[in-house]
């Protein structure tokens, strides 16, 4: 069998397999986007439910979302009557979060791994040769 042909028939389907990577990529980044704007529209909604707290704002812009859940139970801790709705609502809502938390944790990490595996870049003040 002629080299040219079987580097032909191999080039084709490494070509084929990593436009599949590609476009499976493509999906989970789109499903993790979609999970992180459901993460923060959750936070922002308990933000307004307990008075619009700007730190807590900014603890969900800032993805700060472990201290978040530890001040939002805090304050339904502390005082529930300064909340919009009663505490057991603000806990379900709570749980609620801390579940889209979980759900977007879990895709984040083998999303990361793959990606240091086939696309390995190196961070420009760690390359002093």
């Amino acid at each position: 069998m002629n080299p040219s042909v079987i580097f032909n028939l191999a080039s084709t389907v490494a070509q084929a397999l990593a436009s599949l990577a590609g476009f499976l990529g493509a999906f989970v980044l789109f499903q993790m986007q979609g999970q992180a704007i459901s993460l923060r529209a959750a936070g922002e909604l308990i933000c307004d439910g307990v008075g619009g707290a700007p730190e807590l704002r900014h603890m969900v812009s800032a993805a700060n979302y472990d201290e978040f859940i530890t001040r939002v139970q805090a304050l339904i801790d502390k005082d529930p009557n300064c909340l919009a709705h009663d505490a057991a609502f603000f806990t379900g809502m709570l749980d609620h979060f801390k579940r889209l938390l979980a759900r977007h944790q879990v895709a984040v990490g083998p999303f990361k791994a793959a990606m240091k595996w086939t696309a390995p870049v190196r961070h420009p003040l760690n390359s002093f040769h």
